[in-house]
């Protein structure tokens, strides 16, 4: 099922190293025994899909319209799957690892040309703006390849996930395991991906909102968890509702998912659902919030990105 879901949308790639450390814990290994017969089987289920999913292109390049060859098909699906040109963050930059470290790039560059009085020529833009052309390089900090972000991407969101199936062993909440294995590969691909859209983060927050239920019961910890991710998710998606006359809607739109999480807390949960830091936190975004749309473009007009930093 998973790899049929995987040809609809390839953004689930993010939870593939889940399934697959899952799929392998639990049903190639049993008794600290690995079974090959059933690792081929589920190789096979794997690639008969793929098979079937490709099967249209082949035929068009090989029946319909036999002059482009097969690897150029691949090649250009490929292409547009994985449009590696269009730079390391989008235009409106994710909250990833990779958005501070553009900002520290940029600091240093001005740091550069104020105190060392030195020029960096053909520095990169990455809050330009700019969709589908490659955004170039870092100026002072080491330039950063698709091939390194999915690298960092896969070998943090593997150990995530060994970690939980340790954890968890052989828990008698299978699904469980598994969810908090989707959210960890999905944080870790979100954190350090090539290009991450800011709607990505819903590819952990609607797994981590099923973790709230365990069983007939309500896991208060990770309520608080999911209640602090998804507000911190849902403001992340602002800049994508820019216009003025839909600002007061996304407004509206989280307080009332505030307010439905604080009213479902206040029926199960006790004390304060955030501690002092993660209040202050969450405070500061209403300051982001003001300075953004009502202060940046009176004093920064040249720099309507800046509050993305």
């Amino acid at each position: 099922m998973f790899a049929i879901l995987l040809n609809f949308k390839h953004i689930y790639l993010y939870a593939a190293p889940a399934y697959f450390l899952f799929l392998l814990y639990h049903y190639c290994i049993h008794k600290q025994h690995f079974s090959t017969s059933k690792f081929l089987k589920l190789g096979s289920c794997v690639i008969i899909v793929f098979l079937i999913s490709f099967l249209p292109f082949v035929l068009y390049s090989q029946i319909l319209d036999p002059k482009p060859h097969i690897s150029s098909q691949v090649k250009q699906i490929l292409s547009r799957m994985f449009p590696f040109e269009r730079g390391l963050t989008h235009a409106y930059w994710a909250p990833n690892f990779w958005a501070i470290y553009n900002f520290v790039d940029k600091m240093l560059v001005g740091f550069a040309k104020v105190i060392l009085k030195k020029e960096f020529i053909g520095a990169s833009s990455f809050s330009g703006g700019l969709v589908g052309l490659n955004q170039g390089s870092h100026a002072v900090l080491p330039s950063v390849s698709p091939g390194a972000t999915i690298i960092l991407s896969g070998v943090t969101a593997t150990i995530s996930c060994i970690l939980v199936l340790y954890k968890k062993k052989r828990s008698s909440d299978s699904g469980r395991t598994l969810i908090e294995c989707v959210v960890n590969s999905s944080f870790a691909f979100f954190l350090f991906g090539w290009h991450v859209h800011e709607k990505a983060v819903i590819m952990m927050l609607v797994p981590m909102g099923l973790l709230i239920v365990k069983g007939s019961n309500l896991c208060r910890t990770q309520l608080k968890w999911f209640s602090f991710a998804s507000i911190v998710g849902c403001y992340s998606l602002f800049p994508l509702l820019y216009q003025p006359m839909v600002i007061p809607i996304r407004w509206m739109l989280l307080l009332v998912h505030i307010f439905m999480l604080l009213t479902f807390w206040s029926r199960f949960g006790s004390g304060h659902i955030f501690n002092k830091f993660e209040t202050l936190y969450l405070y500061g975004l209403i300051i982001i919030e003001i300075y953004s749309v009502f202060i940046n473009n009176l004093i920064l007009p040249q720099l309507p990105f800046l509050p993305l930093m």
